[in-house]
């Protein structure tokens, strides 16, 4: 799938998303929301760099939730990159920002198996493969209190998508792809001094479209989950440094928490399929050089 936001760029996606396991009366599986996105919602700056070039690590942490109880977990550690452009509509008032970026990583999967009837099976565990690409683009305001300070608000579109491809030595394990649109609305404060900037921001994701699509065996087929309720929430801060007369490098930290309530189930054959009640949590460092 292919998604085009712009604001003052293009910024286009495609993707792949994380792979679990057949639970849940045939519950076509767990779900990731990350995502990633990441980074500085504060910054507003009419003298900042237009391009950031970065490396981002970000601590993956999902859970699945059913009939209250914990079903499973996947965690680990998770490496990846992003640009991302900004750009002044109305000097030193209102900028546009996009971004881009891409996280992957092994991780642990911790769970159980289910029988046809949707009760436990025996324990277990499994090395899974998380892939996420996200893409952003937002306008961001600066509403200046003081000559070197500021409030940010924050309004755009993100897409997220999470793959998880099928480890095909796994008997139990098939390929999951998730993908998110939300509306992003954040509120961050920042200061701009002549060697060095900071900034601080919040953000909540609306959620406007999501569906998990989950490639299971020939006899069931394909099966799309359409996911009505959800959100997502983050926080992050950053600190940039001139570093020469056009280039900067700067600091971000962030965590990220998507919730997601049970999908609508889908029939095939005489099972129902449904993707469970889930949290994600991401929390990242990640470095970047401005220009």
């Amino acid at each position: 799938m292919i998604i085009t936001l712009s604001c003052f760029l293009t910024l286009t996606a495609l993707a792949q998303a994380p792979k679990r396991f057949q639970r849940f009366r045939g519950v076509a599986q767990e779900e990731n929301t990350s995502v990633n996105k990441v980074e500085n919602k504060s910054s507003a700056n009419s003298k900042g760099n237009i391009y950031y070039v970065g490396l981002e690590s970000s601590n993956w942490d999902y859970t699945e939730e059913v009939d209250g109880e914990r079903f499973m977990q996947d965690k680990g550690q998770l490496y990846g990159a992003f640009i991302e452009a900004k750009l002044p509509v109305v000097e030193n008032n209102l900028f546009a920002r996009g971004k881009i970026s891409y996280l992957t990583g092994a991780t642990k999967y911790d769970g159980s198996l289910q029988s046809d009837d949707g009760s436990p099976r025996e324990p277990y565990q499994a090395k899974t493969q998380n892939n996420i690409l996200e893409t952003r683009a937002e306008l961001v305001g600066a509403l200046h209190f003081l000559p070197t300070h500021a409030i940010a608000p924050t309004l755009g579109l993100n897409y997220r998508s999470l793959v998880n491809p099928e480890n095909s030595k796994d008997t139990h394990d098939y390929t999951r792809h998730a993908e998110y649109i939300t509306a992003p609305i954040g509120l961050g404060f920042m200061g701009d001094f002549a060697s060095f900037s900071y900034g601080l921001g919040a953000e909540y994701h609306y959620l406007i479209q999501a569906q998990t699509i989950s490639y299971l065996t020939e006899e069931i087929g394909v099966i799309k989950n359409a996911q009505e309720k959800g959100q997502g929430k983050e926080v992050n801060g950053f600190v940039s440094f001139k570093v020469a007369s056009n280039n900067t490098f700067k600091i971000g930290l962030y965590y990220r928490e998507w919730n997601f309530e049970d999908s609508k189930p889908v029939r095939s054959g005489r099972f129902e399929f449904v993707e469970p009640k889930n949290k994600t949590q991401m929390s990242g460092i990640n470095f970047s050089i401005g220009f």
